[in-house]
């Protein structure tokens, strides 16, 4: 093996990762650009949008026509929507204020359950100690390792 085939092989692995990671850049930040540039419709009359993109992404569009057009947005909300949209609020409100209460409820268990501790009662009829000494068969005190003597042929 040549003193340099490491070195060279290291130089190479490092690169493509490198390669990599700039592709993935450039790909997510032009995703990001197409996200701003859907959701606001001030980005839609600038004409400075990119239009570089990788071979494998689609091109983003540079002039406003060729973008799907925004739909129309109602300033004026009826008095259905808006007792609609109260009555939502007011049950977001309620569900974030249960929520707080179930939490609350699960730090004061967590916190029972940290002082919980286990006591024997030893004087009771039912209490029955476990057995420390072994019985006969199970004791191989002559052998001079886990298993029984080897039996002679």
């Amino acid at each position: 093996m040549k003193p340099n085939t490491i070195p060279v092989t290291c130089g190479t692995a490092l690169a493509l990762m490198c390669a990599v990671v700039a592709t993935h850049w450039m790909s997510v930040r032009q995703l990001v650009e197409l996200a701003e540039l859907t959701r606001s419709p001030a980005a839609i009359a600038s004409p400075t949008v990119p239009t570089t993109a990788l071979a494998t992404a689609t091109t983003i569009p540079a002039s406003p026509a060729a973008l799907p057009a925004a739909p129309a947005r109602q300033d004026s909300i009826s008095a259905a929507d808006q007792k609609e949209i109260d009555e939502l609020k007011q049950i977001v409100k309620l569900l974030a204020h249960q929520n707080q209460d179930l939490h609350e409820q699960v730090g004061e268990t967590n916190r029972d359950l940290m002082e919980l501790q286990f006591r024997v009662d030893t004087h009771s009829e039912s209490f029955r100690p476990l057995r420390t000494t072994q019985s006969p068969e199970a004791a191989y005190d002559q052998s001079p390792g886990v298993l029984p003597p080897r039996e002679q042929p």
